[in-house]
């Protein structure tokens, strides 16, 4: 994907994607590691019409239960179902936060070692505004 020149954390996808069609432009943004696994990565997707995806590099070591994104803040936690949060320290972009305002639901999915998708579930988002 090419590199955003006013951000180069974030990458412009135009491809026909798993969530946008070919009138949608999708941005997206790395987030480095699940806590303590630096082979773990995180590749936040969202449309311009506020449909989010994220592709993740392996799997979470807990059940994931939902999401939660902070507008304030532009952080994104990641609840499992024993009520952990795992929050992965990188603010999610302006641009891309904008967006998701209005998003109820995370598609989230697996990427093989190829970085190919493998599997994909929808969770729900909640959206904290102050």
């Amino acid at each position: 994907m090419p590199q955003n020149p006013e951000d180069p954390g974030v990458r412009e996808n135009r491809s026909a994607d798993v969530l946008a069609d070919e009138s949608e432009t999708m941005l997206s943004t790395q987030l480095e590691t699940e806590v303590g696994d630096p082979t773990f990565k995180v590749d936040i997707v969202v449309s311009d019409i506020g449909k989010v995806a994220v592709y993740h590099s392996r799997p979470f070591r807990k059940k994931l239960a939902w999401l939660e994104f902070d507008l304030e803040t532009r952080r994104m936690a990641f609840i499992m179902d024993d009520g952990d949060a795992r929050d992965f320290g990188a603010p999610v972009p302006g641009h891309l936060a904008k967006n998701m305002q209005n998003a109820h639901q995370v598609l989230m999915v697996l990427l093989d070692e190829a970085g190919e998708p493998k599997a994909g579930q929808y969770y729900p988002l909640i959206v904290h505004r102050s």
